[in-house]
């Protein structure tokens, strides 16, 4: 098995900006725009990824996290 890159998003209280994290205020605004950042690679559209997601959830994280736990939770059986 070849070595793939990870990355790995911590969310959650006690996050701090001094250390690199987002404020939650403004990390679905920021998330939104890297996915818009072009890329040299075709293999997925993030932008029009991040078009669909705020037009369906809003740019707030909250909303966005929510409305795709409930898309998830709404095609699960039982």
């Amino acid at each position: 098995m070849g070595k793939q890159g990870r990355t790995t998003f911590v969310l959650g209280a006690g996050a701090s900006a001094h250390a690199g994290y987002p404020f939650v205020k403004t990390m679905g605004t920021q998330l939104l725009a890297w996915m818009r950042m072009p890329r040299d690679t075709v293999y997925f559209n993030f932008a029009e990824s991040a078009d669909f997601l705020e037009e369906r959830f809003g740019a707030n994280i909250e909303d966005l996290f929510n409305g795709v736990q409930m898309e998830i939770d709404a095609r699960q059986p039982g």
